[in-house]
């Protein structure tokens, strides 16, 4: 873009221009966009205003990750099919993942393309308003948990004022309503970041063999309930009774790990050792666990918790056993946290 803007100065004037007396990048794009809209034939133009509105809907949904959409539909252009791609910030690819499977929306991850190491993880999200809309998310992994996703994210393309803005001023949202879904709120508090996480349990359902009480969500119930009867006052306990099991709606595949990375903004790094070290633990309350591994975890001042936690994920498992609904559960989490101060 630099380059263009200078060969333009030496065109259109004689001698060296400042920089200040040249067009902006903002300025330029915005009449790239008007360029490409008035001359685009009508039927190019409502393809490309329809991947908009696919992505604009996949943006409202992963809101808290400064999503921005780049790429020729961003502009106005379709060169690659019916294609946007989406730019977001994250601390971690499985974030992104428990939102969409929240929202019950498929996608198919992939590695990285080689040429896009800045990218930890990206996925291709199919989703169909006026036929199929092919989107690709790629996520910009955070590299501090304090550092603004605004910061790291993309400046080219447009954001998510950016793009209600353009596609408001052409009446496209209006009537594109009923299509497409409010933008997500994000998570202020705590409470609504472990129900964000919580959720997604209810849907799930393990091996009746070994799990028949039913949904995971149940399950995690019973073992906070149980943990209340043992611990009521250890809020980290208590936390990680109740999120152990979050890594199994995100990623079933490596279930432990999701869940910490999802957990890490919103509980204790204690908390975090005890859901960490379950798996190990659960080895040694059936006695697979070898000499090394046992004495390691014996050393740890929780290792009698630890092992209490195990014990109640193994009895977590009645059929109809009385719990409090999740509402309930974490109110009492909010009061027991205003009490430790």
């Amino acid at each position: 873009m630099a380059k263009a803007r200078a060969r333009a100065a030496l065109r259109i004037a004689s001698g060296a221009k400042q920089a200040c007396e040249l067009p902006g990048i903002d300025e330029i794009e915005a009449q790239l966009q008007c360029l490409s809209r008035s001359g685009e034939p009508l039927r190019r133009r409502s393809g490309i205003r329809d991947i908009q509105v696919a992505a604009l809907r996949v943006m409202r949904l992963l809101a808290e990750f400064s999503p921005r959409l780049v790429g020729d539909p961003a502009f106005g252009f379709i060169y690659r099919g019916r294609e946007a791609r989406i730019e977001l910030v994250a601390q971690a690819w499985e974030q992104v993942q428990y939102v969409l499977a929240a929202a019950r929306i498929g996608y198919l991850q992939q590695k990285s393309r080689p040429g896009e190491a800045a990218f930890g993880e990206y996925a291709t999200v199919n989703v169909s308003l006026v036929g199929p809309v092919s989107i690709c998310l790629r996520v910009r992994i955070r590299q501090s948990p304090d550092e603004d996703g605004c910061s790291q994210a993309s400046p080219i393309g447009l954001g998510l004022d950016e793009l209600e803005s353009l596609l408001e001023n052409e009446g496209e949202l209006e009537e594109n309503s009923s299509r497409l879904c409010p933008r997500a709120e994000v998570p202020r508090s705590r409470s609504a970041r472990l129900r964000q996480l919580l959720d997604p349990l209810e849907t799930i359902f393990q091996d009746s063999r070994t799990h028949p009480e039913g949904d995971v969500l149940y399950h995690s119930l019973q073992v906070f309930e149980l943990a209340c009867g043992g611990y009521p006052y250890d809020e980290d306990f208590l936390l990680a009774a109740l999120v152990h099991d979050v890594g199994k709606a995100i990623d079933p595949r490596d279930a432990v790990q999701a869940g910490l990375q999802a957990i890490r903004d919103c509980t204790s790094e204690r908390t975090q050792w005890f859901v960490e070290n379950l798996p190990l633990a659960k080895k040694c309350l059936n006695g697979t666990a070898g000499r090394r591994l046992r004495a390691r975890l014996q050393a740890h001042p929780d290792y009698e918790q630890l092992i209490e936690l195990a014990r109640i994920d193994r009895e977590g498992r009645q059929i109809g056993m009385s719990v409090r609904d999740l509402d309930a559960v974490l109110a009492s989490l909010e009061r027991l946290a205003e009490e430790n101060g």
